[in-house]
């Protein structure tokens, strides 16, 4: 079928033409009958998210799914489902889409066409299939000539081999008059009267040998068969077969004249083609037929279609042949799995046609099929992954949603209860800081394997996204029963796990929510047990807590919390307190810490150990960082110009504050604008920086040792690295956390551990400085194990600039004392 003919056909439809930007699908442009499909203005359509919004909600995750696959892996595809109209009914769509490709080949753009097929969806499947199939084969296939007629006789169709037997170029065909065309004048006033009869009277043109003429006038003589079908639009086409008898006649005299046919049509066509008895019995069979089922010609010959299908199939097949043989239609298709002859499971999607005799009784069947298992294993796989997580095969969140659904409903016709656990891994983000995401996603499966232990066949375990799971316990008698799986849950992942040759042990926090007690909706129910995890985190971490009313307000607290938190820079709510950090040997003030306040005028005194979590989850910690960095520059700015320049100003940077900024460009602009020595600032580094991206890690920190500035590790001996990097990287000091600290002169173990640190660090010639110092049996013991500086309530608390400065400056007499203003 020519390009023409489907550009006319198109213009004569009701259609929506559209353009849309990746990666958010957004439509740039759509035609007008946009209005006319869903019933919204064309100012709507082109809003952001309009068509994720307005897909019907039982197709949305197919639909997203299928189109983002086939964005990355094809140059034009076609998908189909349902949009929601203005009024709130379904609108059965075809979406055909072109994707356009950037420099890089990355997809970048998308245009498309949009028809509505809800009354006749079914129908345009067939009709769709069908042409696809005929243009494929009648293509490709050699030496047939295929031309296609309309009710008046004028070419609609002219297929290559056309071109070549007859010397017209499809262009040239079309539109022209079949009498006009090939026929001889002598014929083509029955040819007229012929088509005439068919046409009215349904009378078919019989198959024959006829002499033709070439577009220069010579004879050809061909061997020519007719078919009479209709178009999408029901109109009749008559479609003539012709092949070229010179060469048969001369090279193949011996052979039959039908053989010779099938052979020229069917041998090397790229579909398998097999000619049946009325009973089923292979007649003719061609190589690719043979190929698809793995049988030999001869062992078709001897057999019937039929036994080739499974049951389901067989059936479908003898209620499909039924009408066909009686005449009510022409040809069916279906798709079936067969036997391989090798043992393997092959689908097939066969189509058989009926051949008559010219007094229009059956004669024989012909029967093509097309292997079509791997585009079935693929469609597969997007359903599969559209309803599953691919790391660890568990359920995701949409395939969650339907199963905690059927849960409630059967609980409810039991009259039980269902359940749903929301379930947390306990710094699961230390694992992957420390140990790499890969680690973690071996880790991750690993808990999605005892996961599956733990609860029942008929129960779901589903991975909600990074270390948060879900589980639905379905026929519950009382929340005892779900108190004991959770019990088991946490207790069979505390058990120590191998994981590529490590062993850790992980916690877990989960949230219980009961159907209906807490919720009688899916949403409900989610938000509920989210909020009690949350509340089992915030109670120590590895456990279980049953949602109750008091969780939705600690919920909305910390909801709070976050907005206040943003406006907290400009309003001027936070502050820098500063703790001094004291030489054992002389007991002078070396440094001090930069630590961070928030006086809110709606929370009041916040506690770090409240806000720092929320502005780590929310981001905030990034913009906050690079505040309290510039603060404490311009603290350390004045104590410089009041002749303070002999101590460090240390300040913590975040994880997510390194990875996310240019560090080095910061610390110099920071330095350069306040113009203080670089050797006064500091960076306290978290053990879980130093595990990633070590080459381009160890360029950073020389970068920022070049600066002049000096480099710490906050916090050492809590993470999970070992202690390799202490000696690639340039490190000044090590800070012993508070923990190891706390019982260091009571506990032998911890006394071991700081005295090893100790040694570790006069080893690599770094200087060791131990925080969390509240009582003199610790600075004695830390004194004798040669630790250098401490810092601690037991020197000094936390306490604003204007309060360290005196003194700093009592400890310097050579110094200039400032006004209090200046100090602050």
């Amino acid at each position: 079928m020519t390009e023409d003919r489907f550009t006319a056909l198109a213009a004569g439809l009701d259609l929506v033409m559209w353009e849309a930007e990746l990666p958010s699908r957004q439509f740039s442009s759509v035609s007008p009958y946009a209005e006319t499909l869903l019933g919204f203005p064309r100012d709507e359509w082109l809003k952001p998210g309009f068509w994720q919004t307005h897909i019907h909600e039982k197709d949305l995750g197919m639909t997203l799914a299928l189109d983002t696959a086939h964005t990355l892996e094809s140059a034009r595809f076609e998908i189909e489902y349902r949009l929601v109209h203005a009024d709130g009914h379904a609108v059965f769509v075809r979406d055909m889409v072109v994707v356009e490709h950037d420099a890089q080949g990355k997809p970048c753009r998308l245009a498309g066409v949009m028809i509505d097929v809800t009354t006749d969806r079914a129908l345009n499947h067939a009709l769709l299939d069908s042409e696809q199939r005929f243009r494929s084969v009648m293509e490709q296939v050699p030496n047939i000539s295929v031309q296609g007629y309309d009710a008046h006789r004028r070419v609609v169709f002219w297929n290559s081999a056309s071109e070549e037997l007859y010397g017209f170029s499809a262009a040239e065909a079309r539109g022209q008059l079949l009498e006009d065309l090939i026929i001889p004048p002598p014929m083509r006033d029955a040819v007229v009267m012929l088509h005439g009869r068919w046409i009215d009277h349904g009378e078919p043109i019989p198959a024959a040998e006829l002499t033709l003429q070439r577009k220069d006038g010579s004879p050809v003589a061909v061997y020519s068969a007719h078919v009479m079908t209709q178009n999408r639009h029901g109109e009749p086409e008559m479609y003539c077969l012709d092949v070229e008898l010179t060469d048969i006649k001369r090279t193949q005299a011996a052979l039959g004249e039908s053989e010779n046919r099938f052979r020229l049509t069917v041998e090397n066509a790229p579909v398998g083609i097999a000619i049946l008895s009325l009973d089923e019995h292979f007649i003719q069979v061609n190589p690719r037929f043979c190929s698809i089922t793995g049988y030999d010609e001869s062992e078709l010959n001897a057999a019937c279609f039929s036994a080739l299908l499974d049951d389901e199939a067989r059936e479908a097949f003898a209620l499909e042949l039924a009408p066909c043989l009686a005449g009510h239609k022409a040809s069916f298709q279906f798709d079936a799995r067969v036997q391989h002859r090798h043992g393997k499971e092959v689908w097939i999607s066969s189509t058989l046609a009926i051949l008559r005799n010219a007094g229009g009784e059956p004669e024989q069947v012909i029967c093509s099929i097309e292997d079509v298992t791997e585009r079935r294993a693929a469609r597969a796989r997007v359903e599969w992954l559209a309803h599953h997580d691919p790391l660890t095969d568990l359920p995701n969140r949409t395939l969650l949603r339907d199963r905690l659904q059927q849960a409630m409903a059967r609980s409810l016709r039991a009259s039980k209860r269902a359940a749903l656990i929301f379930l947390d891994l306990d710094r699961f983000k230390n694992v992957n800081d420390s140990l790499g995401h890969a680690f973690g996603d071996h880790l991750l499966r690993a808990v999605a394997a005892r996961l599956r232990m733990c609860v029942r066949e008929s129960d779901t375990v589903a991975r909600l996204g990074g270390d948060e799971f879900l589980i639905v316990l379905d026929c519950m008698d009382d929340a005892k029963d779900v108190a004991l799986v959770a019990a088991k849950i946490i207790e069979r992942l505390s058990t120590p796990i191998e994981v590529q040759t490590q062993t850790l042990s992980t916690g877990a926090s989960l949230g219980i929510s009961i159907y209906p007690d807490d919720g009688i909706d899916v949403d409900s129910l989610l938000k509920n047990a989210d909020a009690a995890m949350y509340h089992a985190k915030e109670s120590g971490r590895n456990m279980f807590r049953f949602f109750t009313e008091e969780m939705n307000l600690a919920t909305i607290d910390r909801l709070r919390m976050e907005h206040a938190l943003r406006q907290a820079i400009d309003n001027n709510e936070l502050a820098l307190h500063f703790q001094p950090q004291i030489d054992l040997a002389s007991r002078r003030i070396i440094g001090v810490e930069a630590l961070l306040r928030w006086n809110s005028p709606t929370l009041g005194n916040v506690s770090p150990a409240r806000f720092i979590p929320v502005a780590e989850e929310s981001g905030l910690i990034v913009p906050i960082g690079e505040w309290v960095l510039q603060e404490a520059c311009k603290q350390a700015m004045r104590w410089h110009e009041q002749g303070i320049d002999d101590i460090t100003v240390a300040v913590n940077l975040s994880a997510l504050q390194f990875r996310r900024t240019d560090i080095v460009a910061v610390t110099r602009l920071m330095v350069q604008r306040h113009g203080i020595p670089s050797r006064m600032l500091e960076l306290e580094l978290t053990e879980s920086i130093l595990m990633h991206n070590v080459e381009e890690l160890l360029q950073t920190l020389n970068d920022l040792r070049a600066l002049g500035v000096k480099l710490s590790i906050d916090d050492f001996g809590t993470g999970y690295s070992n202690f390799s990097y202490l000696k690639r990287f340039p490190l000044d000091r090590l800070k012993i956390d508070r923990s190891l600290v706390a019982d260091v002169a009571t506990d032998e173990d911890d006394a071991a551990i700081v005295r090893a640190m100790l040694q570790l660090g006069r080893s690599l010639k770094l200087d060791v400085i131990a925080e969390g110092v509240e009582n003199a049996e610790q600075v004695d013991f830390l004194a004798n194990e040669g630790c250098h500086s401490v810092q601690g309530y037991f020197f000094a608390r936390p306490m604003p600039a204007a309060q360290v400065t005196p003194m700093l400056l009592a400890e310097r007499p050579d110094a200039c004392p400032a006004s209090a203003a200046d100090a602050a």
